[in-house]
């Protein structure tokens, strides 16, 4: 009678450590979500921001071709400011024997820009018109706003 009884409680101690495993297994990938949905919170306000400087400086353009071309070209110098101090902040984050990493990559998507880009640009050139140049630039802010948003997201998880 006691072994039944010890089995019974050892069963109901068995089941009992597997429910506080899951709750905190359910726990702790709930937290994961809302911390990743904090940090899409943070880059969309990041974005609104940026665009809501954007949306101003062409309205102080009077939204002419050059002007808008102009305002973009503005903000991709802060993109890429953002960037650096992004590369930087990784720089000092990842293990030394990672930074090979960081910088191959970065240097890799420096020339995938390039190439990307000559190819817009390419593109562009078949048709006559100033709007190909706020194209062009609309492109190249794409693609830093797009690595600034990865390079964020990348200290976000590791701590920034």
């Amino acid at each position: 009678m006691k072994k039944v009884l010890y089995s019974i409680i050892l069963f109901l101690v068995i089941v009992l450590f597997a429910l506080v495993a899951l709750f905190f297994y359910i726990l702790y990938t709930k937290n994961l979500e809302i911390t990743l949905l904090k940090q899409q919170i943070i880059n969309f306000n990041q974005s609104s921001d940026l665009d809501k400087d954007l949306q101003e400086c062409m309205a102080k353009e009077n939204y002419t071709t050059s002007g808008m071309s102009k305002c973009v070209d503005k903000q991709s110098i802060s993109l890429e400011s953002e960037i650096n101090r992004n590369v930087r902040l990784l720089n000092t984050r990842l293990p030394k024997d990672k930074l090979f990493l960081l910088q191959n990559s970065q240097n890799k998507w420096i020339e995938y820009k390039k190439a990307d880009l000559l190819l817009v640009q390419a593109v562009l050139q078949q048709q006559e018109g100033t709007i190909n140049t706020n194209l062009y630039s609309g492109d190249n802010f794409k693609f830093l706003q797009r690595r600034v948003d990865d390079l964020s997201a990348y200290l976000f998880y590791l701590g920034e």
